[in-house]
């Protein structure tokens, strides 16, 4: 009995007449062979470890688990480690080799988080582990495992408003403006709506504006308009929401 996934074994053995130690009459008899089949019991897998609870998020925080094989292999077997969702999480290595040497020593794969400027929340996502085709051939049909990782999103929603000082319009119908830029991309679409305050003293030229994933850091500009009232009523702040 071994360890080593070798596959079924056939081994000749060979009988022979010792003659210096025979019966000289049974000196000529030819070798015999017998061949015998060892079937191998040693099933090729990996086992991982320290997978629960994996969480990373978009500041550095780093984590890791181990992968070792079941049995010793013949020749090399190559992990590929695979995450499935890039723009979240990240290994430290493409790949884990494991040889007849090394096979029973655990190798760690340590995962961070992706920074991006996405107000996505907290992602879920699965890393892989592949058997590589270049591997001992005993070892290609290996089933693949996978690892669940949570990314906790950094990023807080919030938009910015620009040349807001110093607005001021005059009646009857002059017009300045700010602008209006989002702080983070979102995931979908942002809807601000706008209005004013005091529509009888200044109005915004639109009622809302529209941000996107690929828009989200143009800003926007909207422009107020005074509104003409007919009424001596001297200068007047409002506000637009």
């Amino acid at each position: 009995d071994d360890v080593t996934v070798d596959g079924n074994v056939m081994t000749d053995i060979a009988l022979t007449v010792d003659s210096t130690r025979s019966d000289a009459a049974f000196d000529t008899i030819p070798p015999r062979v017998v061949t015998v089949t060892t079937l191998d019991d040693d099933v090729a897998g990996f086992t991982l470890s320290d997978t629960a609870g994996i969480v990373l998020d978009e500041l550095g925080a780093v984590d890791q688990f181990t992968v070792v094989l079941d049995r010793q292999p013949l020749t090399p077997v190559v992990l590929d480690i695979l995450p499935l969702d890039s723009s979240e999480v990240a290994a430290d290595s493409s790949t884990i080799t494991f040889t007849a040497a090394n096979w029973s020593t655990p190798q760690p794969v340590q995962l961070a988080g992706v920074d991006d400027p996405t107000v996505d929340g907290d992602i879920g996502s699965l890393v892989n582990l592949v058997v590589n085709p270049s591997s001992d051939p005993l070892w290609t049909s290996v089933a693949s495992a996978s690892v669940s990782v949570t990314t906790q999103d950094d990023d807080i929603p919030a938009f910015a408003l620009a040349d807001t000082a110093g607005l001021t319009v005059s009646e009857p119908n002059s017009t300045d403006q700010f602008t209006v830029v989002l702080s983070r991309q979102p995931v979908g679409t942002v809807l601000l709506t706008l209005s004013s305050s005091d529509s009888t003293e200044v109005v915004p030229d639109s009622t809302s504006l529209t941000f996107t994933a690929a828009t989200w850091n143009t800003p926007q500009p909207v422009p107020v308009t005074a509104a003409d009232d007919f009424v001596i009523d001297g200068p007047a702040v409002s506000t637009i929401m």
